[in-house]
């Protein structure tokens, strides 16, 4: 007997990488989920942007350092 119940779900490890040519950045989504497949994404682009695609391209609209979290 397996105890019954519900599943746990183990959150995915969110990762990614990025290339940007002066302003126009790609991000790469390179997150792993140790028990299933990732089902969205969430990105903040630090500049009030946001995408909910997987392999995101943003332009800023002036240069700085900006925190992107997925």
């Amino acid at each position: 007997d397996l105890g019954g119940g519900t599943p746990t779900n183990s959150p995915p490890a969110s990762s990614f990488t990025y290339d940007c040519t002066d302003l126009a950045c790609d991000f790469t989504d390179t997150s792993t989920d140790s028990d299933g497949s990732i089902a969205s994404w969430s990105w903040d682009f630090g500049d009030g942007a946001t995408s909910t695609a997987q392999h995101p391209s943003h332009t800023y609209a002036a240069g700085g350092t900006y925190t992107v979290s997925l």
